[in-house]
């Protein structure tokens, strides 16, 4: 059997890499604090200029509060305002015990969301939560400028995220989360 990659999982594989092992770049377990992962003087987020690292991501779990912190190193684009991907991982800071990192991704064709993926971990940093088929137009943007070799992206996800144990390939609605946030972020070029 060959592997024939998918826009989808050109969207998301990076992610994907991380999210099996449970680990950051570093080897550090994913379910650490965004504080404990990017405080270290030698950290590429501050060597690299990065200015929106820790920049918060707020919204509800099932109608609980939650937020979660942009981790740059892990999120991208390509292309520029109006064709290409995008990539966002985000460290959990705080919500439900039941919840962890998130992550969402997407074609950008005509300067609008295409495409989206979106994943949630359980809390123990196994991702287990997938962008259910029922959720329609879960993105939403407001703004997508380029400037330079940063994107800013500011919009809304509003989604119903099902169980499953299979990286996806099968989902239990019954067992589901509804996510709602919105988000106001600066990723750098993937060619950076």
């Amino acid at each position: 059997m060959s592997f024939r990659p998918s826009k989808r999982s050109a969207i998301l594989f990076p992610i994907a890499a991380l999210l099996i092992t449970g680990c950051s770049p570093d080897g550090q377990e994913s379910g650490a604090s965004p504080a404990a992962q990017s405080s270290g003087a030698g950290d590429g987020a501050a060597s690299t200029g990065r200015q929106d690292e820790g920049t918060l991501i707020t919204g509800t779990v099932n109608g609980q509060p939650a937020s979660w912190s942009l981790w740059t190193m892990q999120s991208d684009f390509t292309g520029d305002a109006s064709s290409g991907t995008v990539s966002v991982m985000a460290r959990k800071v705080s919500g439900p015990d039941d919840i962890g990192n998130i992550a969402f991704g997407f074609e950008l064709g005509g300067g609008k969301p295409n495409n989206p993926e979106i994943t949630l971990d359980n809390g123990e940093g196994k991702r287990t939560f997938y962008l259910s088929s029922s959720s329609t137009a879960p993105v939403t943007l407001n703004k997508v400028e380029k400037s330079g070799e940063q994107l800013h992206l500011s919009g809304s996800v509003s989604a119903k995220l099902g169980h499953s144990t299979d990286f996806g390939r099968t989902i239990d609605d019954s067992k589901s989360h509804a996510v709602e946030l919105t988000f106001d972020i600066k990723l750098d070029s993937l060619s950076q």
